[in-house]
Order: C-alpha cells, then structure tokens, then sequence
C-alpha cells in the first residue's frame, strides 16, 4: 500500500464509539487520560500520528473542554507528580484492559513508532500486574476486531474465559463494536463463593436457582427469560439491563425470592409479556429505582411480603392483575413514581394490606382501575403511618375512593 493510501486508512480509524466509562466522574476521566497521554506527548512523532486519536477518546469520555487543552501541558509538567494518581486510579481489572486497549487503540495509528507504544503499554501491563496472558488477549481480540474477524474474536473470548477471565461485554463491544456474542443458560444451580455475571444477549430455560453465598449479577444484559430466577438465600442485582419473558403460559412469577438479604434494581426494563407476575419476594429487602415494569397478568406485578419495598422513579404500565401488593409485615416507600393503566379488583395501582407504615410520595396514578374500589390505592386497613402525599390521579375508575381507607392524603389532585 502506497504511503498516502495509508496515511488515509489510518484516519478512517480515528473514530470512537461510546465509551465505557464516560459516565465516570470528572476526576477519574481527568487522571485516565493523563495516563494516555503519556504515550501521546512522550515522543515527536508519535504526537502527530496520534493527535486525532487522543482527541476522540477525550471526546468519547466526554471530557471538559477545559482539561482537554491543558492535559497535554501537564503531562509534560506534572508527570512525576501524578503517574502514581493514574496507577491507583486503574484499580479494577476493567479500568486496566479499558485503559491498555485505549493505548492499542493509538499504538495501531502510528506510523513510525510501534517498538515505543509497545514498551509503554508493556510498563503500564507490569505495574497493573496484568498477566502476559491477558495482555495477549487484549492484543489478538483488538487485531481480530480491526480486521473483522468475528469468529476468531468470538474464539479468542471463549478461551479467555475458560482460562478463568473475565472482561464486560460492554467493553468487548467499544473494542470490537460489531462483535456478536450470545449465551445460553439452562437449570443452573450457583453455590456459595459462585458469581454468574450476565452482561450480554442471554437466554434462560429451566430454573436459575441461587443458593445461600451465590451471586446473581444482570448487569447491561439483554435477558430472553424462557424460565425462571429463584432466589433462595443468594444474592441478585439487576443494573441497566433488558429483561422480557417469553413463556406464554407459566405459575408463579418470573423472579421468585425466597430468602435474601437484599435485591437491587436500578434503570432496568423488565416485560411479563402478560403472562405473568415478575417479582414475588418473600424475605429481606426489595430496592428499584429508575425502571420499567409493565405488560403482566396473572398476578401483581410486583407482590412482597419481606422486610421493606422502596421505588423511587418506577414506572409501572398494563399490569392487568395489580401493580403492586404487599402484604404481613412489610414496609413500603414509593416516590416519584407512575402507575399507567394497572387494574386490579382492589387497588389497581398498589394495593397494600401490611401491619407496617406506607408512605405513598409524589406518585401519579393515570387510567387505573378496580373491579370494586380503590382504583389507584387500596389499603386493607385504615391505620396510622398509611401516607398519601403529592400524588395525582386522572381517569381512574370507579371516581368514588380513588384512594380507600387511607389514613392521610394531603394535596392530591383528582
């Protein structure tokens, strides 16, 4: 290839993806791209080569037009002063392989320079303690995913893994942005000390049962659930992912705890394809902030008996057998929150029959409906410490006890 054809193939590949961690704060972001730019202002040459490059990453992470014109300057000022801030600022394996895959990413646009970018990313690998086996890893997977080699990088993964690894399939994709992986889980037990981490496409058959010490993580998963989750004793903690059940016919909710400390989930989207219930907890706590539930039958579409439910910013929509129902001895706190048609024969959107305080806060209730009363708010008892607060109410039906035996309702509109 004539030099020219080059130089224009390199700078096809300036171009950055969303990256892993812009969402980081300010500080880290500054101080990791202090540690890329080491390799930018450390030689002439390559700083010309990499220029465009360096640039696109400061602007995939977002970074403050502020630092990004003064980074450079101290790098060179300031490097004796804050290398160390970078080496402990990499403190996860994820950072590291983000953090060398940044510098392979510049390392492949340099003409001139590759024995240098080697030898930086050959330190920065041995003060991370970063394996040669892993280092190799990051290497091929890059290369394969510069030439579009799908099932030599979907290869190279699989084996990394059986070796014990572990890398998210989000960076997987800011490295490779077209890679496809997929995986497939049926009847799997994890134990005490086990973590299963599903962060990709993934489909569910049978039970995925965690016991007492194991660990269930959905994080940034595409979850096709063709069976079920049961937590008894283990943990389970759903982040940012997409959870939507396939099975038409099926008894019981899609997530059934058992016993457990504590189950988080945060800005998740979860779908019951009006097939079922998806949460029924029965011990510990329930968190959810920032999600979707919605399209369940069958049975609420969250129903508790634990220790304490608390949603903030949820919203629930077409749950054809209630929104959510707690009953016994549990506590229930939700916020800012929105119940979109939701039917029940009492309580379309919550109906709540617990001896313990519930506070309803800054919730809107649109289009909800009972068979009998209570189309937004059913409460069994009419006790204290049963609160309704700042909520709104539009088309629910019967317009007689929108909310039933409540014990305070203040400001709400109707």
């Amino acid at each position: 290839m004539a030099l020219l054809d080059l130089l224009k193939e390199k700078k096809k590949e300036t171009k950055v993806g969303i990256h892993p961690f812009a969402s980081e704060e300010d500080s880290f972001k500054y101080i990791y791209c202090f540690g890329l730019g080491i390799l930018v202002a450390g030689n002439d040459k390559i700083y010309k080569d990499v220029k465009l490059i360096y640039e696109a990453i400061l602007d995939a992470l977002e970074m403050h037009e502020h630092y990004k014109i003064r980074i450079l300057k101290e790098v060179v000022e300031d490097f004796d002063l804050r290398i160390y801030d970078v080496f402990e600022a990499m403190d996860t394996k994820e950072k590291q392989y983000c953090f060398l895959s940044d510098l392979l990413r510049m390392k492949e646009l340099t003409l001139w320079g590759e024995t240098y970018c080697d030898e930086i990313i050959e330190i920065f690998a041995e003060v991370f303690e970063v394996s040669k086996e892993e280092l190799t890893f990051l290497k091929e997977f890059w290369n394969f995913g510069i030439h579009k080699q799908s099932e030599q990088a979907v290869s190279c993964y699989n084996q990394f893994r059986k070796n014990g690894y572990y890398i998210s399939f989000k960076l997987l994709s800011y490295m490779y942005p077209s890679i496809i992986l997929k995986e497939r889980y049926k009847d799997l037990t994890i134990g005490a000390g086990e973590t299963v981490i599903m962060d990709k496409p993934t489909s569910i058959y049978g039970t995925i049962y965690v016991k007492s010490g194991g660990t269930l993580l959905i994080h940034g998963g595409a979850v096709s659930l063709y069976g079920v989750i049961i937590i008894d004793g283990g943990k389970l903690d759903i982040r940012n992912s997409r959870i939507q059940i396939k099975q038409e016919e099926r008894i019981g909710a899609a997530i059934q705890v058992k016993d457990c400390g504590v189950i988080f989930i945060e800005q998740s989207l979860i779908f019951g394809n009006y097939s079922c219930g998806l949460i029924s907890q029965d011990a510990g706590h329930l968190i959810i902030r920032d999600s979707e539930l919605r399209d369940t039958d069958k049975m609420a579409a969250v129903e508790f008996t634990g220790k304490s439910l608390t949603m903030k910013r949820v919203l629930l929509k077409d749950c054809k057998n209630g929104g959510i129902r707690n009953e016994g001895n549990s506590r229930l706190i939700i916020n800012e929150s929105q119940f979109i048609s939701c039917t029940a024969e009492h309580g379309g959107g919550v109906h709540s029959d617990t001896t313990e305080d519930v506070q309803i806060l800054n919730c809107n209730f649109t289009n909800c409906r009972a068979g009998f009363i209570g189309p937004a708010i059913y409460f069994s008892y009419k006790k204290y410490g049963q609160v309704v607060k700042n909520c709104t109410f539009k088309n629910c039906e019967p317009d007689e006890n929108i909310v039933y035996n409540d014990f305070s309702i203040e400001k709400g509109v109707f």
